[in-house]
């Protein structure tokens, strides 16, 4: 009897000198925190860029844009689509950008790539404004 619990103290003993995060921590703590670690990093290197370069979309309804005004990342694409029932346009003076009209359930389609504040406006309606913010 003597013998066998000398043999379970020696491995414990063991196991916890070899373990990854230092003495005296068992192996089970390591292998847990090592798989935290590897599921962060992999979010970090995987999930963060992909949502970087996601399209954003702006909305047209009732005679506004909805959100009027949105905050993006350089080299972000943008949709403007036209939920409304009338025809509307874009109009972005800061990048030279008139958009066709569109009627229901159309789109337009702008890549903003350098940082600043774009204001835009409704061709036919020009009441109806937003604001696109491209910053790092």
């Amino acid at each position: 009897m003597f013998k066998s619990s000398f043999v379970i103290a020696s491995a414990a003993k063991q196991s916890r000198a070899t373990c990854a995060n230092g003495p005296g921590l068992p192996r089970r703590y390591a292998s847990r925190n090592d798989g935290i670690r590897a599921a962060a990093l992999a979010l970090v290197l995987f999930a963060a860029p992909a949502l970087a370069d996601q399209p954003q979309t702006v909305t047209i309804d009732n005679f506004s844009f909805k959100p009027n005004i949105i905050t993006v990342k350089p080299g972000t694409h943008v949709v403007f689509k036209n939920q409304d029932d009338l025809p509307h346009s874009v109009v972005i003076p800061d990048m030279q950008v008139k958009s066709p009209l569109m009627d229901t359930d159309g789109s337009y389609d702008a890549d903003f790539e350098k940082p600043g504040e774009y204001k835009y406006f409704c061709g036919i309606h020009p009441m109806m404004t937003g604001k696109i913010i491209v910053a790092e």
